[in-house]
């Protein structure tokens, strides 16, 4: 085994590029580390076995002999507003089907008990997935039942964003939109180490300082978009459709969040995927 330079993870020493941040082995660091090295590597891997569970759905053996193509998105941008916004489009419109699909399912599970719960943590994990590989999976995979099972964790994590905030009001809620920022990666970085919410929110503080700026300018340009898309879009919708009743105009409110969807959860990706490189 042996150790990413670019990202820190490990992977195997004959790999020629890391699975997880897509960097690309010299020849030199292709060359596998000496079997003491080996014997450490390994040991630690074991003991860390099993605790990437949202990476399962990458296949191994095709990150390490496959070129990289012309059509997946690129991992040499900074966090800046514009380079946020271009990568994030360029993962959109590479998985538009996939995440649609699955934003569309979990909005249209809603009101159905449990799995509406579980459908919206897949969701919430997708731009993690999205992060580490260059393509979504199924959008079906929302149901999968391992989401339900961390949905303990999950809204763990959402109780003690609350109760931190909450009292912020009483200073103007600066305080507390300023500490949501610093927590915004939480929720992956929970996801992807298998770590308690506090130790996420901690790390999430550490990752996001100097980019607080930079994550605000990307939510409000992402919202100013949103609102003038969904003003366009209503007004395109009652020109063709009229005055229809409330099933038809619930079904075209859910087809708009979850277009929308598609470019915010890539943006999201492409906020966490800067993050990890810097």
């Amino acid at each position: 085994m042996k150790k990413c330079p670019s990202c820190g993870q490990e992977v195997k020493a004959a790999a020629k590029k890391c699975k997880y941040c897509g960097h690309w082995f010299t020849e030199e660091q292709s060359q596998p580390e000496n079997d003491t090295s080996n014997e450490k590597t390994e040991q630690k891997s074991t003991e860390n076995d099993g605790q990437k569970m949202w990476n399962s759905h990458e296949d191994e053996t095709s990150h390490e002999q496959s070129a990289p193509s012309a059509g997946k998105y690129t991992t040499d941008y900074k966090i800046t507003v514009d380079g946020v916004l271009k990568e994030g489009l360029s993962i959109a419109t590479s998985n538009f089907g996939n995440i649609f699909l699955a934003a569309f399912l979990t909005f249209l599970v809603f009101f159905i008990p449990y799995i509406n719960a579980g459908a919206f943590v897949g969701l919430k994990n997708l731009p993690l997935i999205l992060s580490l590989d260059s393509k979504a999976p199924s959008g079906t995979y929302v149901f999968d039942g391992k989401f339900r099972k961390y949905m303990g964790e999950y809204f763990n994590l959402m109780g003690l964003k609350m109760m931190t905030i909450a009292p912020t009001i009483l200073f103007a809620f600066i305080p507390g939109y300023i500490i949501n920022l610093g927590w915004s990666q939480a929720l992956y970085i929970m996801f992807e180490k298998e770590i308690n919410p506090s130790e996420a929110l901690v790390q999430s503080t550490k990752m996001t300082y100097g980019y607080k700026v930079t994550i605000f300018l990307l939510q409000i340009i992402i919202g100013i978009i949103g609102f003038v898309l969904f003003g366009l879009y209503s007004w395109l919708m009652g020109v063709i459709f009229g005055h229809t009743g409330l099933v038809i105009a619930f079904i075209l409110i859910v087809l708009f969040i979850a277009i929308f969807s598609v470019f915010v959860i890539s943006c999201e990706a492409a906020i966490y995927k800067g993050l990890k490189k810097e």
